[in-house]
C-alpha cells in the first residue's frame, strides 16, 4: 500500500508520503522523511523481522528484501517513489492500482 497527500493546488495534484507493508504480523510503515516503524514502533536501520529486512542501500535509497519473493527499493530523494519486484512465483497473481493520474501497464494491471 502507499498513503498519499495532496502536493499541490487542485484535489489530482497528489504524491506518494509513505509505502506501507503489511501482514498479519507486521505493519511496516516506511515514511518519505526515512522514519521506518513496525506496528507503531520506530526502527533503526538495518531493520530484521521474521522474513523481512528493510536496509539502507545508498544516501537515497532504502530496500526492503523478504524471503518470499518480495522486494521493494525506495527513492527517497529527489522524489519519493517506490519500485516493486516480485519473484516468478507471483505471476498472474499480482493485482494493483497505480495513482489515478497515471498510465496503467503490465499484464498483471487491472484495465
Amino acid at each position: 500500500m502507499a498513503a498519499f497527500d495532496k502536493s499541490g493546488y487542485s484535489h489530482s495534484e497528489t504524491s506518494v508520503v509513505a509505502v506501507i507493508y503489511k501482514s498479519s504480523q507486521d505493519k511496516i510503515v516506511i515514511s518519505q522523511d526515512e522514519v521506518v516503524t513496525n506496528n507503531g514502533d520506530t526502527k533503526w536501520l538495518p531493520y530484521k523481522t521474521r522474513n523481512i529486512t528493510v536496509f539502507r542501500q545508498t544516501s537515497t535509497h532504502l530496500q526492503m528484501v523478504t524471503t518470499f519473493g518480495l522486494e521493494l527499493v525506495i527513492q527517497l530523494w529527489p522524489v519519493f517513489q517506490l519500485y516493486i519486484t516480485v519473484g516468478p512465483q507471483f505471476r498472474g497473481q499480482t493485482r494493483g492500482e497505480s495513482h489515478p493520474s497515471l498510465p496503467r501497464a503490465g499484464p498483471d494491471a487491472p484495465p
